[in-house]
């Protein structure tokens, strides 16, 4: 083993005549060679790396995160896929920071409006007490008014979430609850084709079909 001097010269010991030398430097291409001359002159190129750009999706552009304004959070393909479950909230739950999970998902009977529907999520606390809390959902630069459930998780690419006011400039007041900006797989130009299979298995007990309630649970109200 050797280092070059100031001018690029070097002198080592070849024990085996054909020996194989390995021509090593941060940030070069490694080379190998055979010492079959008695002078070997090595000229090692120089690797480029590109670092992967963290982007934004604030479902209306795609900005850099340097440029991007406001708190958000990115949740990237390998991120969101970390856990397995059928439902786009179980995979965010206990990965995306300001976000509170109230455990219960429903609809509330008085009205079919989109307004009335509850994901049971809050972002960065509650804003309001009369009104809606439930946040703006935004699928392909698309305002989203169904349920959120209803979403194939294996159809997610990323996911962002915007947490505070910046997002108003972009959806107004319907931003004042928090934004989930998801953004689903497309193909691309000359992109060869890929196939991903995903299974899920979901295990629970057997029923009891001769179980039997209690005369309470059993009372009905005839009209």
């Amino acid at each position: 083993m050797t280092s070059t001097n100031a001018e690029g010269y070097y002198e080592i010991s070849v024990p085996v005549a054909g020996s194989e030398i390995s021509f090593k430097l941060i940030g070069y291409e490694s080379v190998k060679l055979h010492a079959e001359n008695p002078e070997l002159n090595v000229v090692l190129k120089t690797v480029y790396a590109e670092l992967s750009e963290v982007t934004v999706n604030t479902g209306y552009q795609t900005l850099p995160k340097e440029r991007a304004t406001g708190s958000f959070v990115v949740l990237d393909k390998a991120l969101f896929n970390r856990q397995v479950s059928t439902n786009i909230l179980d995979r965010i739950n206990g990965i995306a920071p300001g976000i509170q999970f109230n455990g219960w998902s429903q609809i509330t009977p008085i009205a079919l409006s989109p307004s009335s529907k509850n994901t049971g999520i809050n972002i960065r606390g509650i804003s309001t007490f009369n009104a809606s809390t439930e946040p703006l959902i935004v699928l392909d630069n698309f305002p989203y008014e169904g349920e959120i459930s209803n979403i194939n998780p294996n159809d997610v690419e990323n996911i962002t979430i915007l947490k505070d006011a910046a997002a108003a400039s972009i959806w107004g007041a319907r931003a004042a609850n928090g934004v989930i900006v998801i953004t689903t797989k497309k193909g691309k130009q000359n992109q060869k084709m890929q196939v991903e299979f995903n299974s899920n298995v979901t295990t629970i007990n057997k029923p009891d079909l001769y179980y039997y309630r209690s005369e309470e649970s059993q009372t009905l109200t005839l009209q």
